[in-house]
């Protein structure tokens, strides 16, 4: 493997670890890609691998048809979307998707974060919720189509019931702008109960 994949390799490590440390992901879901410059291809996190103490070989190098060009284990399921994604949006460099609890409970309530904070104004803008009952599947790939079509420029966004993808240069950036999606939608379901309290 060439220098260049193996530090993309250390920066996922890297990074599905600092996700699981913060409580974006726990247990075996999430995943996380990188796209290989000047090919149509990308690193993936394999199914089942953990976040928490994801290996080398918990990651394999995949082309945009989903065949693995290298690595012994099976690409996420959620690898069609990835692809959707690059193709879609040519300056994602990486996605990073979690099933973070408060981006979630946010996007049953809301169609998107509510603008709550300055900072999130400031730094990402609208985060859009996808409704859509696919998972993994064609279903999915069809409704995000849809979606980004609705919603170009869109940086980060949270699929209902099922958690945020966020897209970046590198996927250092697509993780932590994660953090912050979960920290707003944290504050925004904050706000709204203690409105209704008030």
């Amino acid at each position: 493997m060439n220098a260049q994949l193996e530090r993309y390799i250390s920066a996922m490590r890297h990074f599905a670890g600092r996700a699981h440390r913060s409580g974006l992901q726990t247990g075996t879901g999430g995943n996380l890609s990188v796209r290989v410059p000047g090919t149509e291809t990308m690193l993936i996190k394999a199914t089942g691998g953990s976040f928490a103490d994801l290996q080398e070989a918990d990651i394999v190098h995949a082309d945009f048809a989903g065949r693995v060009l290298a690595g012994a284990a099976k690409p996420s399921r959620e690898i069609k979307s990835h692809v959707l994604l690059y193709q879609k949006c040519p300056d994602a460099g990486a996605i990073f998707h979690s099933h973070s609890p408060w981006a979630i409970a946010c996007a049953a309530r809301f169609d998107a974060v509510p603008l709550v904070t300055l900072h999130m104004e400031m730094k990402l803008g609208s985060i859009p919720v996808l409704v859509s009952d696919g998972h993994a599947d064609t279903q999915m790939v069809d409704d995000l189509a849809v979606f980004l079509a609705a919603h170009p420029g869109t940086r980060a966004f949270i699929h209902r019931r099922h958690g945020i993808f966020s897209l970046a240069t590198d996927i250092g950036a697509a993780e932590m702008q994660a953090e912050l999606v979960e920290e707003c939608a944290k504050i925004a379901i904050l706000e709204a109960l203690s409105r209704e309290d008030a």
